[in-house]
């Protein structure tokens, strides 16, 4: 990040900044002033669209610093860059040359006074530690139209940073990247990403990859932060240098050069490099008048305007000149000498803990309204269920008897070195012959089955199988072939689990896709968003559990029901409360009115709300009144003259006096109409 020091003169007016949050199409323009605490607030922001490129930017940035400096009355000249990191050059840390020309252009057309730039990734990074009190260890991902910033954070150290163009496979590009780092340092499991718009695809991509097993030590976590934390990010870095500087820089006796951006700070530009000064183009910011198309009042000139006849030309001038000088005067008064008189009056704060009942139907303090949105969404996801899949061996064993007829049923059991098979069917076998002096046992011949898959069960001839449940030293059976066709191997298969996981994948996407919080509603209504609840109907799953499958998707429509409230009706009931309590001489505008809705409880369709309510009442005055009074009065008199009279608290005087009237430049103006009164609190 490169700062100068911009709040080392104290100056009584306060100071207005410009941010420029510039990236490859688009930019964000953040007009920002200081607190009493020299703290920086945003006043107003514009997003524009590059029209053609760069080659327009003074352009664009002209026409959105119009529309801000319009709406908020006020005006910055000077300027710091919050600039993406491809933007950047790095070697040099410096803005790259092709886009650091345009910057100077900007910088030249518009007068402004740059300050330096900020790197996005390294506020966002600040921002994040300030946050979470917690030295940082993340990967940031920055995303821009067509390019990709990887940077690896370490204890709060850039171990790792990278930029590249991105292609039509974000994954692929990520890979090349997170391949790079690996060979410098180990990667977090934590994954952050941002950009000015939503990111939940690529957020789900990343979640959804199957990584290197050798890139991450445990599954990554996605986290995606929003456009406005980046910019509360920029501003709270931005801040922080300005207090910095204030509070530890000595004043210099002798101004230093400085370069920002290529530019000199508290200099001229220089000569050498640049092009000549161009000269700013009238624009629609800077008002003119055309004197021809004001309209006459019919009190200036009632019927026809004589000049009276002198003989001394000396005299003809000096009546004319006396003549324009009334009418330029007169002119003034009327169209041109204006007054903006802000009076601030005391308040009195009174505020009420309230317990109402809403609902849908009659006889409740509260009409509330129920709405539904309804939205088709689905998501997929790599199974993680595994199952054994394969075929049973099969072969033909002898079986020996040495005792009486035996027959065995079909479905037997059989086992060898602990490997069962079970008789094909049901075989007799004859008893055993002979005397003393030498039995022979009767034997037959039977197909067998293993009972489990797998190459395990390719038992080799010879092998020896007690019979179940009977004596070994009289039944068994043998083996005289290899047993074959056993065969076994591991596939995925959808699990339990991974049809809750697409339950929740898709929730989140609901919820960040905005149905939950962007609903539908009036102007008036305002949404009660502890009641509003979120479910997921016609689902349909691609897979089934157990079914073989790589991955799984779920398609269903989400359902989203709210309850709403007109805000004008709420303010209206809270407003009967609290007025009982504003004291006698002052008045409660119902726009001074502000409440917070706490617990909320819902039973047999009504509701029970509990409300927080705070108002301020501003003393009475009346407009009427200070009108009268401060026509044609000293500028500097008039605070007085409004505490003796009104008891007021201070007062603003913005005096518009064009012409240098000596005696008229102190003095607000005569007329009614050309005195806009304010009534405010401090």
């Amino acid at each position: 990040m490169k700062f100068f020091n911009f709040f080392r003169k104290k100056n009584s007016r306060q100071k207005k900044f410009l941010g420029f949050l510039i990236k490859e199409r688009s930019a964000v323009i953040i007009m920002m002033d200081a607190d009493s605490d020299k703290r920086l607030r945003i006043l107003d922001q514009e997003k524009i669209s590059f029209s053609n490129g760069w080659d327009n930017i003074v352009e664009d940035a002209d026409e959105a610093i119009f529309k801000i400096e319009n709406r908020t009355k006020q005006s910055a000249d000077e300027a710091i860059f919050f600039v993406y990191s491809h933007l950047v050059d790095e070697k040099n840390h410096d803005i790259k040359k092709t886009y650091l020309s345009k910057i100077k252009d900007l910088v030249r057309n518009l007068e402004l006074k740059p300050l330096g730039f900020i790197e996005c990734q390294e506020a966002v990074a600040k921002y994040l530690e300030k946050k979470e009190d917690v030295r940082l260890t993340a990967i940031l991902i920055e995303f821009d139209e067509g390019s990709l910033g990887v940077f690896v954070y370490k204890v709060g150290q850039l171990s790792f940073s990278s930029v590249a163009p991105r292609t039509d496979s974000l994954t692929n590009d990520l890979s090349t990247v997170f391949g790079q780092a690996k060979e410098k340092t180990t990667l977090p499991s934590r994954i952050i990403i941002y950009n000015s718009k939503g990111l939940d695809d690529e957020a789900a991509k990343i979640l959804t990859h199957h990584w290197q097993g050798d890139l991450f030590i445990q599954l990554p976590k996605v986290e995606i932060i929003k456009e406005e934390t980046i910019t509360d990010a920029l501003i709270e870095v931005f801040s922080a240098q300005s207090l910095s500087e204030t509070s530890s820089a000595p004043l210099p006796e002798k101004k230093e050069e400085k370069e920002v951006l290529g530019f000199v700070i508290n200099q001229d530009i220089k000569e050498e490099g640049f092009p000549p000064p161009v000269e700013k183009k009238q624009t629609k910011k800077h008002l003119s008048f055309d004197f021809s198309k004001l309209p006459h009042p019919e009190f200036l000139f009632k019927g026809k305007l004589v000049i009276p006849a002198f003989k001394s030309s000396r005299k003809i001038a000096v009546f004319i000149g006396l003549f324009l000088i009334v009418l330029s005067v007169l002119i003034n008064e009327i169209y041109f000498h204006k007054v903006d008189l802000t009076v601030f009056v005391p308040t009195d704060n009174v505020e009420k803990e309230l317990e109402l009942t809403a609902g849908v139907d009659g006889g409740v303090d509260l009409a509330l309204k129920i709405s539904t949105v309804s939205a088709d969404f689905s998501q997929s996801k790599t199974t993680t269920g595994k199952k054994d899949i394969g075929t049973k061996a099969q072969g033909e064993v002898t079986v020996y008897n040495f005792n009486k007829e035996k027959t065995l049923a079909k479905g037997t059991v059989i086992e060898s070195k602990g490997i069962k098979f079970a008789l094909d069917n049901e075989v007799k076998v004859a008893s055993a012959t002979g005397n003393e002096g030498g039995r022979f046992p009767g034997k037959t011949n039977v197909k067998v089955t293993a009972l489990q898959i797998g190459t395990e069960s390719n038992l080799n001839k010879g092998q020896t199988f007690a019979i179940e449940s009977l004596d070994s030293y009289f039944y068994y059976a043998k083996n005289e072939s290899d047993f074959s066709g056993g065969t076994k191997k591991t596939v995925q298969t959808v699990s339990k689990q991974d049809l809750a996981d697409l339950d929740s994948l898709v929730m989140r996407k609901v919820k960040e896709d905005g149905q939950g919080k962007n609903l539908p509603v009036s102007a008036n209504e305002k949404i009660i968003n502890d009641l509003t609840q979120t479910s997921l109907d016609e689902k349909k799953y691609s897979k089934e559990v157990g079914e073989e499958a790589s991955s799984v998707a779920l398609s269903a429509r989400a359902d989203t029901v709210y309850y709403t409230y007109d805000k004008p009706e709420l303010v209206n009931i809270l407003y009967g409360y609290l007025s009982k309590q504003v004291r006698t001489g002052y008045i409660l505008p119902k726009q001074n009115i502000s409440y917070q809705i706490g617990k909320v409880k819902e039973e047999k369709g009504a509701v029970d709300m509990k409300i927080g309510v705070k108002g301020i009442a501003l003393k009475d005055v009346d407009k009427g009144k200070i009108l009268e009074l401060s026509l044609g009065k000293d500028k500097d008199k008039l605070t007085q003259i409004m505490k003796d009279n009104f008891a007021v608290s201070g007062l603003d005087i913005n005096l518009k006096q064009p012409l240098p009237i000596p005696f008229l430049n102190n003095r607000l103006p005569f007329f009614k109409n050309n005195v806009k009164i304010n009534i405010q609190t401090l």
